[in-house]
């Protein structure tokens, strides 16, 4: 017997169930795989909502600049600095689409 396919709304759905959810930790300013408490310092970490794919990586320096950049270009600079304030830890997440962003 072949393999059924998955499209649509039901893919969706799968995708959701075996996406990492990731959390973070308020007082270390890192990223967590589990729910429970950070294991460095014992606090109760956040959720980090994304949108599908849920592939979170940091940003580095080039990718923060890129970013500004285009923001800034886009919707000047009180804009990009409301929307990116602090040169602290980003994380970028593949999209679909652009107006998925």
């Amino acid at each position: 017997m072949g393999k059924r396919r998955v499209r649509g709304l039901e893919a969706t759905k799968l995708f959701w169930q075996v996406a990492p959810t990731t959390y973070w930790c308020p007082r270390c300013g890192v990223p967590l795989l589990s729910g429970g408490r950070c294991p460095r310092c014992n606090a109760i970490p956040l959720k980090v909502y994304a949108t599908q794919p849920r592939d979170l990586r940091p940003a580095y320096e080039r990718d923060v600049a890129i970013v500004r950049d285009a923001l800034e270009r886009s919707y000047g600079a009180r804009v990009a600095r409301r929307l990116m304030p602090y040169d602290g830890l980003y994380l970028l997440n593949k999209i679909q689409y652009f107006d998925a962003a």
